[in-house]
C-alpha cells in the first residue's frame, strides 16, 4: 500500500447534509478498499478562479493508503459526481 492525499472541493450551494453525503461517499470508498487516515474539512474558501461558474467551493483534505488501482476508481467518482467541483490525488513519499 502507498500512501496518498487527496484534496477534494465540493459543490458550496449543497444543503449541509448533502455536503456531509459527498464527503461521506469518497471517503467509504477509501475505507472500503484502504485504509483512510486524518480527514480535514477546511470549510468554505474562495477559488484561485471560477470553474464552472462557482467562485467558492467547500475543501475537504484526506490522507489515506491504498493500492494504485483504488486511484483509478476515486478519479472516476470525482468525474461522474456532480457535487465535486475538482479533486486532485497526490502520492506521498
Amino acid at each position: 500500500m502507498r500512501n496518498y492525499e487527496a484534496l477534494v472541493i465540493v459543490d458550496p450551494a449543497l444543503e449541509e447534509s448533502s455536503l456531509k453525503q459527498a464527503v461521506d461517499k469518497f471517503t467509504a470508498v477509501i475505507g472500503e478498499k484502504g485504509e483512510l487516515g486524518k480527514v480535514d474539512h477546511w470549510g468554505r474558501k474562495r477559488l484561485a478562479f471560477e470553474i464552472n461558474h462557482q467562485s467558492e467551493g467547500y475543501y475537504v483534505l484526506a490522507n489515506f493508503k491504498a493500492e494504485p488501482s483504488l486511484i483509478s476508481e476515486l478519479d472516476r467518482l470525482f468525474e461522474i459526481g456532480e457535487e465535486y467541483i475538482r479533486a486532485k490525488i497526490v502520492r506521498m513519499p
